[in-house]
């Protein structure tokens, strides 16, 4: 998973940021898109912003939804850090058709986690996520997409064929299992409860419990 860096258009503050909603900053991140990647029709969906986040200050975020000529319908999330002044966008997602406000928690060892949640587009729309890990001086993207590959070996050879809406407060999951012939839409290999942890910037799976 790479993270991905908005442009570095700036956006002046104009007025305290101690004003919380009432900062004028603050209104006009929900007047507009930030324009990256919805080039038609953009609209905000949702503003908010943390308090006393590691690396100090706020940190915002703007939902948006739209489209774009390269991709079609979409929505897409945006977070931004105060800067000198200025709210500065530092990293974005696009991929999914709808985002979710985003959370941030410590997990087991204190370590401040960023979770964005969003839904894919399609007849298929599976739940989505990109997790970050703060490393002293920057958010870290989390690779969630190798746990996968230890599916097969933890589950008598079962495996999952759709998205997986993990519990990142308790690092758990429930999902259906596939049989080899087994189509998309009709899994006949029973239950999995999955436990998860995070290592190295790479969600491990650590535990199966099968449920034929």
């Amino acid at each position: 998973m790479k993270i991905a860096v908005a442009p570095v258009a700036l956006l002046l503050l104009s007025g305290s940021a101690e004003a919380g909603a009432r900062d004028p900053t603050f209104e006009a991140l929900g007047r507009a898109c930030i324009p990256i990647r919805l080039d038609q029709g953009c609209a905000v969906d949702s503003v908010g912003f943390f308090n006393d986040v590691p690396g100090g200050g706020r940190l915002y975020w703007q939902i948006q939804q739209g489209a774009s000529g390269d991709d079609g319908v979409g929505g897409g999330i945006v977070l931004l850090r105060e800067n000198g002044g200025r709210l500065q966008p530092i990293l974005h997602h696009f991929e999914a058709w709808r985002y979710e406000q985003p959370q941030w928690r410590l997990d087991e060892d204190g370590v401040p986690l960023l979770i964005l949640r969003g839904t894919s587009g399609g007849t298929s729309a599976s739940p989505m996520a990109h997790v970050y890990r703060w490393d002293d001086t920057r958010w870290r993207p989390v690779d969630l997409d190798q746990w996968t590959d230890q599916v097969p070996g933890m589950a008598d050879g079962l495996t999952i064929q759709s998205g997986v809406d993990i519990d990142f407060e308790r690092m758990r999951a429930v999902t259906p299992l596939w049989r080899e012939r087994d189509g998309h839409c009709c899994p006949r290999g029973g239950w999995a409860r999955l436990r998860f942890e995070i290592r190295d910037d790479v969600l491990h799976l650590t535990e199966v419990r099968h449920t034929p």
